[in-house]
């Protein structure tokens, strides 16, 4: 969702209970993987909403917060402006399968609903072996693709929400996004294999890392 109509329509739905209650549940995953102070890199930050989030609730850690959309980077970072904890949010341009970042530059990699947009996940998943640290935080989640005759009644039913643009970008995200199985073949051939896959509920799937001070996966 590149343009701004897309970007409107995104923020727009992002204020709905129902999406709002999905970004909790990521926020909710990621604090319980462990990580309380360091610099946590977002990829694909959309307006930038769930470094905020996580912000209200572990207020010691910093963001970078990137995307490739100037009108979606436009969002995030009036909406870090204009929140309590934004100062600690800084807003990039950055391609997720060429990252601008030194090897071993972050404490965590946090990206939601990134990997069914891209044309070249080997090498999404390759930058985010490469810039976290060997013993950082890893929290990857997508929507996850149902069998082909279960997708009339999959987004009438959980993109009853949406409307207009954001139902019909929904409904191409579905076609475009993985399975659990596909993720986890994706996941084996990449530097990340020994992170673990999970599903959330029925709709998404990801793949994550806890924190260890000892550098051992949790």
């Amino acid at each position: 969702m590149a343009d701004e109509t897309e970007a409107a329509s995104y923020a727009s739905a992002a204020a709905l209970g129902y999406l709002g209650n999905i970004d909790a549940s990521f926020v909710a995953q990621f604090l319980r993987l462990g990580l309380t102070r360091g610099t946590v890199l977002d990829i694909g930050t959309g307006p930038g909403l769930i470094p905020l989030k996580i912000l209200e609730q572990c207020p010691t850690l910093r963001f970078v917060a990137t995307d490739l959309s100037d009108a979606m980077l436009a969002l995030a970072q009036q909406n870090a402006d204009a929140h309590p904890h934004g100062a600690a949010v800084q807003v990039e341009k950055a391609d997720a399968k060429q990252l601008p970042y030194a090897n071993a530059s972050f404490d965590a990699v946090i990206s939601n609903s990134v990997l069914h947009h891209l044309p070249d996940p080997a090498a999404y998943l390759r930058e985010i072996a490469r810039v976290v640290k060997p013993d950082g935080v890893v929290l990857v989640r997508d929507i996850r693709r149902p069998a082909g005759w279960l997708l009339p009644w999959w987004w009438r039913w959980f993109g009853r929400h949406y409307r207009g643009q954001m139902l019909q970008s929904y409904q191409d995200s579905l076609r475009a996004a993985y399975t659990k199985a596909e993720l986890a073949r994706l996941l084996a051939q990449s530097p990340l294999r020994a992170c673990g896959v999970f599903a959330w509920r029925l709709t998404h799937i990801g793949i994550r890392r806890g924190f260890s001070r000892a550098g051992r996966n949790n």
